[in-house]
Parts: structure tokens; C-alpha cells; sequence
């Protein structure tokens, strides 16, 4: 299934908390409600259902897939460590072991397999502001790596540039619709969206998103239609792929 996601392949959306000047790792500043569930609908495809829990500081603790689960075990203010497991039979799958800065923010996240092996690195830069302006994923077996550079503008992602191995290979432009705050903490270049250890939120929601490639190609085009609540929390969202014609529609339970 198709995901909102431009940069990772992350399998999450957004978790959020109550307002706190003590906020911790896994916490997104100014939201009330939490996500509690997430229901993504490609095409005519199975529905995809994520759903969501909370400790008792609401930082998200397991968020559950439908045939696997990720437990947040928050070691320290400077490290946390994910597990990964299937819902079948409880075996592990993956770890990731993640390392943040003063802020709450993860500056790096070390990908294992079931069998502790290195499998995957993300590294990531924010600005003064705390808004994210690099990520950078690289494999440490075949040293392959990507990286992606992004302009914030007015609270908001306007671009940003991807790298493979060194050479810029797309120039992307995210257009957002300034009549919707993002009251619900979408996140469009975290591994886990929505918590604020992938720094600030941006101001509104994404209205439009374009990829195109050096030649000037587009290769990616993507235009979203909300349903808000009458507390400004989205319910629905419509997603067309525009070069495909296709079609997502995801559902969204806050609490």
C-alpha cells in the first residue's frame, strides 16, 4: 500500500500527547488527543490497521500493525530502544536502537535483525528552530546511502533535494494548505510520525506534494483532501496519485 511518506519507509503516522512544558521523547507539543487508531485503504486492497498505546507520561509505548508490534522502551533522556515482533508467535524480527539529543530529538537509529546484525543506519540533522533539515539512510553492508536536504519556510516544508550515493537525483516541492493547521501532528519525514523526537511539526497540513527527476520529469505527484472534526482533528484522508490515477482513503481515531 501506498503511504504519505516522501522520505522513509515508515509504517506509522503520528502519535500524540497532552500539552506539558515537561515533554519527553515520544510527546508532540500542543495536541490533546491521541491517535488511538489508523486505518489505511489503497485501491481496492485489505485495509491496513495501525493502532496505538500510551505509558503513563503519554509517550507512545506499542504500536501494532496487523501481523506485527513495535514495544518503545525509553532507557534514558539520551536513548530509546524499539522491538519488533510478530503478533503470531511473539519472535523477534528487529531492533533499533536510537540515540537522542537535549531536546528529545533521534539523531540516529541502528537497524538489527533478529539476529543482531547491523542492518540498516538513519541520521538526522535538525535546524536552530528544531524543525528536521537532513536524514541520511545508509547501508552498512553494501555502504549504498541516501540523503535528503530540506527547506522549512514559514513553519512549513517547502522542498528538498535527494541524494543517492553522493549525486542529486530528485528535487521535490510540498505545497501546504494554509486554512489547516496540523492539529493532529502529520509528519512527512520521520520513522515514527507524529512524536516530536523527529522534531517540530510543521504549521499546516500537506495540500500537494511533486517529485520530479534532473531532467525535469515528474516522477511523483500526489494531491490530499481532509475531513476535520469540529476540534480541527483530521478523520479522513483522501490521497489521489496523480500518475497512476489511484486512489487512498485512511481513517483516523483520536482520543
Amino acid at each position: 500500500m501506498k503511504k504519505i511518506i516522501f522520505v522513509l519507509s515508515a509504517v506509522v503516522f503520528f502519535a500524540s500527547c497532552k500539552k506539558d512544558s515537561s515533554q519527553g521523547p515520544g510527546q508532540t507539543p500542543g495536541v490533546t488527543k491521541k491517535l488511538m487508531k489508523a486505518t489505511y485503504v489503497y485501491e481496492n486492497y485489505a485495509p491496513e490497521i495501525m493502532t496505538y498505546a500510551y505509558d503513563d507520561k503519554g509517550r507512545v509505548s506499542v504500536i501494532t500493525d496487523d501481523d506485527r508490534y513495535e514495544t518503545f522502551d525509553y532507557i534514558s533522556a539520551t536513548s530509546l530502544m524499539v522491538t519488533q515482533r510478530k503478533k503470531a508467535d511473539n519472535s523477534l524480527l528487529q531492533t533499533k536502537e536510537c540515540t537522542l539529543n537535549e531536546k528529545g530529538y533521534i539523531t540516529k537509529i541502528v537497524i538489527k535483525n533478529a539476529t543482531a546484525v547491523h542492518t540498516y543506519t538513519y541520521d538526522y540533522a535538525y535546524n536552530a528552530e528544531g524543525y528536521m533539515v537532513k536524514v541520511k539512510g545508509s547501508n552498512p553492508v553494501s555502504s549504498s546511502n541516501y540523503e535528503v536536504e530540506f527547506t522549512i519556510s514559514g513553519g512549513n516544508m517547502v522542498s528538498s533535494k535527494a541524494y543517492f550515493d553522493g549525486v542529486l537525483t530528485y528535487n521535490r516541492e510540498y505545497i501546504a494548505d494554509q486554512t489547516k493547521i496540523n492539529k493532529g501532528g502529520f509528519d512527512y519525514n520521520a520513522y515514527w510520525n507524529g512524536t516530536n523526537m523527529f522534531g517540530k511539526k510543521q504549521k499546516n497540513m500537506l495540500l500537494e506534494f511533486k517529485s520530479t527527476n534532473l531532467s525535469g520529469t515528474l516522477t511523483w505527484h500526489t494531491k490530499h483532501n481532509y475531513e476535520i472534526d469540529a476540534n480541527g482533528y483530521p478523520v479522513k484522508l483522501t490521497t489521489d496519485y496523480i500518475l497512476d490515477g489511484t486512489k487512498e482513503i485512511d481513517a483516523y481515531i483520536f482520543q
